[in-house]
């Protein structure tokens, strides 16, 4: 899972940086979400490419359950 820190914000910020701080932590947080909805529909066509012989492999690696929950790609490849 793809996670958002956001940066420091320094108490005496103007009130233009802060709207940038808010503007970039927004565009930050999307990209973060559509990264997370790519990664999952990546694994997804991975998951249906495979033929049968390599989807068993697949299914019968030891950490394939948990892989499988989280839908983690970078886990699957």
């Amino acid at each position: 899972m793809v996670t958002f820190t956001p940066p420091n914000l320094d108490e005496n910020a103007s009130p233009t940086q802060k709207e940038m701080w808010k503007i970039h932590a927004n565009n930050t947080i999307k990209r973060e979400e559509l990264l997370e909805v790519n990664l999952e529909a990546i694994y997804e066509v991975l998951m249906s490419i495979c033929d049968p012989v390599m989807n068993d492999q697949v299914c019968n690696h030891e950490n394939y359950e948990e892989i499988d929950n989280k839908q983690d790609t970078f886990g699957l490849l």
